[in-house]
């Protein structure tokens, strides 16, 4: 397939993936020997229905993946193995860091008390993994510890042994067979080969944008296959990570949107070696930003409800972007009886929820009542 595609920032991506799907099929309802690999498994389902909407019928749709699922795929065609539950990880961490850093250790002598430090750990442990960095660079790391950086002793000692640590839990998840996200990303990596995906007949690699090195080292042998191909959204002139991006897999990424100035008119690039062009839309001479002033999150949503009342309707080309979560419930309370069916398409936290703080409540209640079974009038009222 095409190496590379690049649309607009302003373009609807799933839109153009599902034109390409259905071109590439020339006719064909049957999709299933394509593989679509994505960031997120949100993607997927909107892919669906846009499938569904251009085909009109049933189809057999493409494999579709999210780069966690990918990977592990390609590691167990080489081994068997389990995923590495957190907290098992975290504790072998403990152990290995009361061998190699107990300073670290001794005023957290219990696993709990460490629990936060294994945790920190552990996440660094998988991104030095999923980037993988060689021992070379964790030996310098050593040795600007062994000199002293600006931080707590303690700091220091992690940093001496961090490189110990992280070999012999790699040795302890290779005796278990059981792996972190970060170690099976590295283990991927390491073992690909072109026969781990003969069940595919082409691969779209669809906006990533940011990749780690582990992934981009699995993403340059799918191109190398002649399987692969890119689906980027944006200009590497505008995106440095996409410049980056551009120079490693030796691709053009390029795309003219109607949001960025237009000096001359010029047709939007999207692939360099077939010869499929796009042509983007002229942007339009009453184009216009406006801001609004408010005092607070309540109020910013009444300003947006004010909007909508004036605007004819707010079908699905409308879009309203939240900078934090916790202006959500204000705007939803403000602006539902203006809306028809809507979709929240980034996620709320579970901490926010009215089920939450009902579940909170009950443990709440149950941890502070009496050995009599009486509660506390304040813990149960909290529940009612």
């Amino acid at each position: 397939m095409d190496n590379c595609i690049t649309i607009g920032i302003d373009e609807d991506l799933i839109k153009k993936l599902a034109a390409v799907l259905i071109e590439k099929a020339g006719g064909s309802r049957d999709l299933s020997r394509t593989l679509c690999l994505f960031s997120n498994r949100r993607a997927s389902l909107f892919l669906i229905k846009e499938l569904s909407k251009q085909f009109g019928s049933s189809y057999f749709p493409p494999k579709m993946m999210i780069d966690d699922d990918f990977v592990s795929e390609v590691v167990r065609a080489h081994t068997d193995f389990s995923a590495m539950p957190v907290q098992e990880s975290q504790y072998i961490i403990y152990n290995l860091a009361k061998k190699h850093a107990p300073s670290l250790v001794r005023k957290r002598p219990k696993f709990a008390d460490f629990l936060s430090w294994a945790q920190e750990i552990s996440s660094f442990i998988d991104q030095l993994d999923m980037e993988a960095v060689d021992d070379k660079a964790l030996a310098e790391l050593k040795s600007h510890a062994q000199i002293g950086l600006s931080v707590p002793d303690s700091i220091n000692q992690l940093l001496k042994n961090v490189g110990r640590i992280r070999e012999e839990l790699h040795k302890e998840m290779e005796r278990r067979k059981q792996y972190s996200r970060g170690y099976i990303y590295l283990k991927a990596a390491e073992l690909f080969e072109e026969k781990d995906v003969e069940g595919y007949e082409s691969i779209i690699i669809c906006n990533f944008f940011y990749m780690q090195r582990t992934e981009k080292e699995i993403f340059k042998r799918l191109l190398e296959c002649g399987k692969a191909g890119f689906l980027f959204q944006g200009d590497a002139k505008d995106w440095p990570t996409l410049k980056e991006n551009a120079e490693y897999f030796n691709v053009e990424i390029r795309a003219y949107s109607t949001l960025t100035s237009f000096a001359t008119a010029r047709p939007a690039l999207c692939e360099q070696s077939s010869g499929l062009r796009l042509t983007a839309p002229e942007p339009s001479a009453t184009q216009k930003i406006q801001f609004y002033e408010a005092a607070d999150k309540h109020a910013e949503a009444g300003i947006v409800k004010e909007l909508m009342k004036k605007m004819p309707s707010t079908g699905p080309d409308t879009v309203v972007v939240l900078p934090e979560y916790d202006a959500l419930l204000p705007l939803v309370a403000q602006t539902a009886p203006y809306m028809d069916d809507f979709n929240i398409s980034l996620g709320y936290r579970l901490t926010r929820s009215s089920v939450y703080y009902l579940l909170m409540s009950i443990f709440k209640a149950q941890n502070s009542r009496k050995k009599n079974g009486q509660y506390y009038s304040k813990d149960y009222l909290e529940v009612l």
